[in-house]
């Protein structure tokens, strides 16, 4: 008979709760969090942690280890936060399975936020020049960053795996399946007059439903084109105009949410719902972050700093 619980190790207890994300978690973000656990699973071997049981990990055990990750591995604030997101969700894991009495990440700290490497939006100058380029050279490519600018589509597996038939000519509305969106449910997208009028001219509206848009050979086909071949393409013409390194396919996204907000004719709400956020505070740093937030009104009718001298007329 059994009189006394025995515990796991981090190790132990690190494979059922990656089994869990396996089934629950889209492809790609259990691959991601599968790696974090893994570092931090190495990390403990080297640190001749490795047999110790996870409750008895202390604050200044985890301490360490981000300690390492921004010292050794050079890694960045975002980076480090999602570490430990994914370290604390499996310590709620284990809490909730009493494999462990509390969650010691009280004396974590993170590395100040290093260059900013994340898409730049594209200025009206440089944005009509590289269009009209890849319109000309690349019209597969093209309709891509349409789908960027006009539907705030990701250019990842929503894109890429994007069918036919996810598009309801009828409504003018796009559908991305919950397997591709990033938020992990299925959502309807808008899509601007443009956006269609550009379909029907690609005919994708007349391919077969089942075929996916971003076909192999650049037209709809049974098979999409692989990963990350849409932004391969992309850099390639850009640099060929010798335009910021900056510009990846990911700032049509971007671009078009600062130029819907700089138009104001909608709501911020109405914005949020349209670039899928969950909330208006979110939305509202996206387009902070991106250039927006531009009030008209300061820009056009800011009172001069020297303001023209008034004449007074004398009556005679």
């Amino acid at each position: 008979m059994k009189i006394f619980k025995t515990y796991r190790t981090f190790k132990e207890i690190a494979s059922e709760f990656l089994s869990r994300g396996e089934i629950s978690l889209r492809h790609r973000t259990y691959i991601n969090q599968r790696g974090r656990v893994n570092a931090f699973t190495k990390w403990l071997e080297e640190n001749s942690l490795d047999e110790t049981e996870l409750r008895k990990l202390t604050n200044e055990d985890i301490s360490d280890f981000f300690t390492h990750l921004v010292k050794d591995k050079k890694l960045d604030k975002p980076t480090c936060e999602k570490y430990f997101l994914t370290l604390r969700s499996l310590w709620k894991f284990a809490v909730k399975n009493k494999e462990a009495d509390f969650i010691p990440f009280e004396k974590v700290s993170f590395p100040p936020k290093g260059v900013d490497r994340s898409a730049k939006r594209i200025p009206v100058k440089d944005r009509q020049l590289l269009l009209t380029e890849i319109r000309r050279m690349d019209p597969q490519l093209y309709l891509a960053c349409m789908f960027e600018y006009y539907c705030a589509i990701r250019p990842g597996s929503e894109l890429r795996l994007l069918k036919v038939k996810d598009i309801d000519f009828s409504s003018g509305v796009v559908f991305i399946s919950a397997d591709r969106a990033k938020s992990g449910r299925g959502e309807f997208i808008t899509m601007p007059k443009q956006m269609l009028s550009l379909c029907k001219e690609y005919k994708i509206h007349k391919a077969d439903p089942e075929y996916y848009i971003f076909g192999t050979k650049k037209v709809p086909s049974e098979k999409p084109v692989s990963v990350n071949m849409l932004s391969y393409r992309f850099n390639k013409i850009r640099d060929l105009l010798n335009l910021s390194k900056e510009y990846k396919l990911y700032s049509l996204k971007h671009t078009g949410c600062t130029a819907l907000s700089d138009a104001k004719i909608v709501s911020s709400v109405e914005m949020m719902h349209h670039f899928r956020h969950t909330k208006l505070d979110v939305m509202l740093h996206y387009i902070k972050k991106h250039g927006g937030m531009i009030n008209t009104d300061i820009r056009d009718y800011f009172p001069d700093a020297l303001p023209q001298p008034q004449f007074i007329r004398i009556k005679r």
